[in-house]
């Protein structure tokens, strides 16, 4: 057992420590005691599989947490940040990540029935197959693709696949292939699309 601390991300100052087996266990046991954790630094830490229901985590500080398989459900995560984060089979649930940051977040299997996913920054192909049907709300979210484009979007992005190696997404305003955006005349993507597969095809036969 060792002394761990939670740190302020932004001033450096304690704000929870005490002898634990690992942070996993300290987070845990500083939520049970009801302390809040708002913009503590939680950078680079492994923490799969952690039970912290009903916290108060608002401005935090995940990116490059492992938070697979964790329970954060009912909990404040407004302005949190989780870019380059792992959320695999992670449940949010009732939760209210308004403001959010999940660039570079992998997602599978990751539940967000009746959260509150307001204006919540995106940038990986798996964020679009959220079930964000299953949101309270999810007002003017945005999705930066490669290239540094910006398509935002208020509804649950359809989502076609088998057309190619590529998920074919339809935002609001926005189509895209992968990170690609297409135009928005259906007929012309599906021309985009045969016209890949048909050339894809001929330089198959040329080999």
């Amino acid at each position: 057992m060792q002394t761990i601390q939670i740190r302020n991300r932004n001033t450096n100052c304690v704000i929870f420590e005490g002898i634990y087996n690992s942070e996993r266990e300290c987070i845990e046991d500083a939520i049970a005691k009801n302390i809040t954790l708002d913009y503590a630094d939680l950078r680079f830490k492994n923490l799969a599989c952690i039970n912290i229901d009903s916290a108060q985590l608002n401005y935090v500080d995940f990116s490059n947490s492992n938070l697979n398989h964790a329970n954060i459900s009912e909990a404040s995560l407004q302005g949190v940040n989780f870019e380059n984060a792992s959320l695999v089979g992670a449940c949010l649930a009732e939760s209210n990540m308004s403001g959010a940051n999940f660039s570079g977040v992998e997602f599978g299997g990751t539940q967000i029935a009746g959260a509150i996913m307001n204006s919540c920054k995106f940038t990986t192909l798996s964020a679009l197959t959220l079930p964000f049907q299953d949101t309270l709300s999810m007002q003017l979210c945005v999705f930066t693709n490669n290239r540094e484009e910006n398509f935002s979007f208020s509804r649950r992005p359809i989502i076609v696949s088998g057309l190619g190696s590529s998920p074919l997404a339809i935002l609001e305003n926005t189509i895209l292939l992968g990170h690609k955006p297409l135009p928005l005349d259906l007929r012309s993507v599906l021309q985009t699309l045969l016209f890949g597969q048909q050339t894809k095809a001929q330089a198959l036969h040329n080999i």
